[in-house]
C-alpha cells in the first residue's frame, strides 16, 4: 500500500504534473495538458498550506479540489496573517482555475483551447514559483 501523500510528494507531484502538462500542450494535447495543470496547481498550493502556513493536508477540507477549494482557500482563517502578501494577492484575486474542474478527465475534451490552457499553465507555473521563493527564503512571498 503506498504511503500517505506528504508535503513533499504534494511539491514533487505538483512539478511532475507541470512538466507533463508543458509536454502535451507542446503537443497540442489540449485536453490532457489543461487537466495537469490543475493538478499542478493543487499540489503547489497543498505544499504551501502544509510546509508554510501548517495546514495538515490529510483528512482535512484541503484534500477537495479546484475550483471550489480556491475559494475556500482564500477565505480561510490561516490566510489572514498574509494579508498583503503576493501569495494572498495572488490567492484572493480572481480564480484563474474557475472553469477547471476534475471530472473534466472524462470528457472529450473539444471544449478545452489553447487560450484556456495556457491560462491554467500561467497560473500553475505562478504557484510553483511562489512555492519555490518560499523554499529558497524560507516563507511566503
Amino acid at each position: 500500500m503506498p504511503s500517505p501523500a506528504t508535503a513533499e510528494s504534494f511539491a514533487e507531484a505538483a512539478r511532475r504534473h507541470f512538466h507533463d502538462a508543458q509536454v502535451l500542450r507542446d503537443r497540442d494535447r489540449l485536453a490532457n495538458a489543461d487537466h495537469l495543470a490543475g493538478f499542478a496547481a493543487e499540489g503547489g498550493l497543498k505544499a504551501i498550506l502544509e510546509n508554510y502556513l501548517g495546514v495538515r493536508i490529510e483528512g482535512s477540507s484541503f484534500r477537495k479540489h479546484l475550483p471550489r477549494r480556491w475559494e475556500e482557500m482564500a477565505m480561510a482563517p490561516v490566510f489572514r496573517s498574509l494579508t498583503g502578501s503576493t501569495f494572498h494577492h495572488f490567492l484572493t484575486g480572481t480564480n484563474p482555475f474557475q472553469r477547471w474542474e476534475v471530472g473534466e478527465r472524462y470528457s472529450d475534451g473539444c471544449h478545452i483551447d489553447a487560450e484556456r490552457t495556457d491560462a491554467h499553465l500561467a497560473a500553475a507555473q505562478r504557484i510553483l514559483s511562489l512555492h519555490e521563493d518560499a523554499q529558497i527564503t524560507g516563507a511566503l512571498p
